[in-house]
């Protein structure tokens, strides 16, 4: 099975800062064919096997798809989604020519509104603004079929100090906290939601990160 075309759905709202708009990743993407690695997040890897057999799974900010081409390996439809056109179409012609079952999709997940849900979403690295994160958990929480899974990997404001490797945000008002993520998600679905230091070997991500790591199962869906 091919990767579809990716489908467009653009928000007409101006983005607050240049990093919020497809159009920067989209540079960056095409500026940095190393921008990530080509094997999936470390910590994604270790948690699939929560997965069970032909899951269909949501990659949201999906980029070049490493995820998604790792999970379409192990046999789960994945829909890749992101908002910047330039990764989508790199994971297009890798999902082509190896015949994965992915389907792109070009989309802001916060003004997304499918009509269907998943069994699984994984997000990593997304770097929202505070006033925007209540809106991305809520529709993660909807887009979940009951008993589905979360996996979740942010940057947590402990990476922005000198002990760490200076990747990712440049600012701590991207970067996400356990207790903040616990504000989100009720309790009783919570697996893991924890901080987590790991050093990471994935393109432009590379040394010691400090983590937050959520793996949460819809039981309020």
């Amino acid at each position: 099975m091919t990767s579809s075309a990716a489908t467009a759905d653009a928000t007409s709202d101006p983005a607050p800062r240049e990093s919020s708009r497809p159009a920067f990743w989209d540079e960056r993407y095409r500026a940095y064919p190393d921008l990530f690695s080509a094997a999936p997040n470390a910590i994604v890897a270790a948690e699939a096997d929560r997965l069970p057999d032909g899951a269909e799974v949501l990659e949201v900010a999906a980029g070049e798809g490493r995820n998604a081409r790792f999970l379409a390996e192990r046999g789960h439809p994945v829909t890749a989604l992101d908002f910047a056109p330039a990764g989508l179409d790199a994971l297009q012609q890798t999902a082509a020519e190896e015949n994965l079952p992915i389907t792109r999709v070009c989309a802001d997940i916060l003004t997304w509104t499918p009509d269907r849900r998943w069994d699984a979403i994984v997000v990593t690295f997304l770097q929202l603004l505070p006033e925007e994160r209540p809106r991305l958990f809520d529709r993660l929480r909807h887009l979940l079929r009951p008993g589905g899974l979360l996996i979740g990997v942010f940057f947590r404001p402990d990476h922005h100090t000198d002990a760490y490797a200076d990747v990712g945000p440049p600012v701590a008002d991207r970067m996400l906290s356990p207790a903040e993520i616990r504000q989100y998600l009720p309790a009783a679905g919570l697996h893991r939601c924890g901080p987590v230091d790991r050093h990471l070997d994935e393109g432009r991500i590379a040394g010691l990160c400090a983590l937050a790591v959520v793996v949460y199962e819809a039981v309020d869906a």
